[in-house]
């Protein structure tokens, strides 16, 4: 998950729109709907097992991400 690419930005300030633009590449994948749990981390070092439990969860394939 080296290759990961967070879209932050305030509500209605398109980045659903750029989110979904960046995930229609076929060579990247999305985690379904939207987070709003960064301000629970403190660290990135902790956003990673997050993450990871997401991105499984999702069924996605984790070298794409």
């Amino acid at each position: 998950m080296r290759n990961m690419i967070f879209v932050t930005g305030f509500a209605r300030g398109g980045t659903s729109w750029l989110r979904d633009r960046i995930g229609s590449h076929s060579n990247v994948q999305i985690l379904p709907g939207e987070r709003t749990e960064f301000g629970e981390f403190s660290d990135f070092g902790d956003i990673r097992p997050h993450f990871e439990k997401e991105v499984a969860a999702a069924g996605l394939d984790p070298t794409k991400l």
